[in-house]
């Protein structure tokens, strides 16, 4: 997905409720588990890092490192 599209489906996802608005409790970056990515919905390979994030009890996200970039300055732009 290009920047322009991965900006938008984030800044959709934000909008909808899907991705979290406010900043995560904990932010842990490692070696990818293979999970979906809650911002693009693709797998996160094992070739990338992954980005796991704790918003609260029982909600965890896991992006891309790109993805949390970008979902980081567009919640910032939009809070």
């Amino acid at each position: 997905m290009d920047d322009p599209g991965l900006r938008r489906h984030i800044r959709d996802k934000l909008a909808a409720g899907r991705l979290p608005r406010k900043p995560p409790s904990k932010v842990w970056a490692g070696t990818a588990t293979r999970k979906t990515c809650a911002a693009c919905d693709t797998v996160i390979e094992e070739s990338d890092i992954e980005v796991e994030l704790e918003t609260g009890p029982g909600e965890t996200f896991y992006l891309h490192r790109r993805c949390h970039e970008v979902w980081n300055e567009e919640r910032a732009r939009i809070a």
